[in-house]
C-alpha cells in the first residue's frame, strides 16, 4: 500500500491548518525571523504530504487505445447479446496458458449455436486501427440469404460512409482486397485520436456494423 492511501485527515488537516495560522500571523505582524521559520517549517511539512499524493497520481495506470477498444467492443456485445459475443480467444488458434491480444475478437455467434465468426480484430486497437471481418459463417449465422460478394461490399460502403460523416480526417483507409474475409480497416490516427474519443470510435462503428448486418437478415 504507497503512503498516498494512509494518509488520512488527521495527517492532512494539521499542515494545512498550520500554514493558515502562518499566514494570518504574517498578515498581522509581517515578516520577522520568528514568522519566516514558521513557515518554512509548515511549508515542509506540506511538502512531505504533497509529495507522495503527486507520484500517486502520476503512477495511476491510464487506459491505452488498446483497453479502451475493449471497453468499448464489450458495450456492444451487453447490447447485441442475442447475435454478438467477446471479446474472447479463437479456440483454433488459442494455446491455454498463452494468452494473446492476437487472438482476441469480438464475434458474431447466438447464444444457442457454438459456431462463431470472427468479426472485429482486438489487437489492431493497439495502433489505433478499426478492423471488420466477415465470412460466408457470418453470413449462415446471421442467416442472411444475399450474396457474400455484395454483403461483404454493402456493409464496407455503410461503415466507411458512417465513418466519412463522423471521423473524417482521422483515419486512412487500407486496402484489404488481398485479405479474404476482411471488410474493412481504418487506421485512425494515434496522436489525434485520444481515449475517450477512441472509445466512442470503436462503440459507433461496431454498433454501426451489427445494426448494418441486422437489416440483411431475411
Amino acid at each position: 500500500m504507497n503512503h498516498y492511501n494512509k494518509l488520512g485527515p488527521t495527517e492532512i488537516i494539521p499542515p494545512l491548518v498550520a500554514v493558515a495560522g502562518t499566514i494570518v500571523w504574517i498578515s498581522i505582524d509581517g515578516f520577522t525571523g520568528e514568522s519566516i521559520a514558521q513557515s518554512l517549517t509548515a511549508l515542509c511539512t506540506m511538502f512531505v504530504i504533497l509529495i507522495p499524493i503527486y507520484k500517486h497520481i502520476l503512477k495511476k495506470p491510464k487506459d491505452t487505445h488498446l483497453e479502451t477498444g475493449i471497453k468499448a467492443c464489450i458495450q456492444v456485445q451487453q447490447k447485441y447479446t442475442d447475435l454478438v459475443t467477446g471479446p474472447k480467444f479463437r479456440k483454433d488458434d488459442y494455446t491455454p496458458g498463452t494468452p494473446h491480444s492476437d487472438h482476441l475478437f469480438l464475434f458474431i455467434q447466438k447464444p444457442e449455436s457454438r459456431r462463431m465468426a470472427p468479426f472485429v480484430a482486438i489487437s489492431p486497437f493497439k495502433k489505433a486501427i478499426f478492423e471488420i471481418s466477415i465470412s460466408p459463417l457470418t453470413l449462415e449465422i446471421l442467416n442472411i440469404t444475399d450474396d457474400f460478394t455484395k454483403v461483404n461490399h454493402d456493409l464496407h460502403d455503410s461503415v466507411l460512409s458512417y465513418a466519412h460523416k463522423h471521423y473524417e480526417g482521422l483515419y486512412l483507409e487500407q486496402n484489404v482486397e488481398k485479405f479474404e474475409n476482411i471488410c474493412l480497416v481504418l487506421d485512425f490516427d494515434i496522436e489525434k485520436v485520444n481515449m475517450i474519443e477512441f472509445h466512442n470510435i470503436v462503440q459507433n462503428l461496431t454498433g454501426h456494423a451489427v445494426a448494418t448486418l441486422i437489416k440483411m437478415q431475411a
